[in-house]
């Protein structure tokens, strides 16, 4: 399980990486409408995810430990991993126009530091 949730981290930073910096990905974009170009976006960014998952997660191996410390791992990951994902859909995919959180949701992901915040704490999670 562990070696999954690390395998998606670094999926997600290679991804992240491909969505913006393809020249490629505006062109995939062919359906209108706010709506319409959420799905769209995060259709392509899960062609990113995808292929790069599977080859990440067949040449990750971790070790991990036993007993509290793997909890607290894990857990870490789970919520590094939750709050990434929320930031790529504030600050990357266009989440605004299909949905709006909750202001106290938005306090976590709105601000740009934040975005930086969250993009560093997967990295301390592995680190843990």
């Amino acid at each position: 399980m562990e070696n999954k949730l690390v395998s998606i981290v670094i999926a997600l930073y290679i991804s992240i990486l491909l969505y913006t910096q393809a020249f490629f990905v505006k062109t995939l974009t062919v359906l209108k409408g706010s709506d319409q170009l959420f799905w769209n976006h995060i259709m392509i960014l899960f062609i990113f995810f995808i292929p790069i998952f599977f080859v990440v997660n067949k040449h990750v191996s971790a070790d991990y430990s036993g007993g509290l410390k793997r909890g607290l791992k894990l857990i870490l990951l789970v919520v590094s991993i939750l709050g990434l994902v929320g930031s790529i859909l504030y600050h990357i995919v266009p989440v605004a126009s299909v949905y709006h959180f909750p202001n106290i949701v938005d306090q976590f992901f709105v601000p740009a530091q934040f975005f930086t915040i969250w993009l560093f704490i997967p990295v301390v999670a592995l680190l843990f």
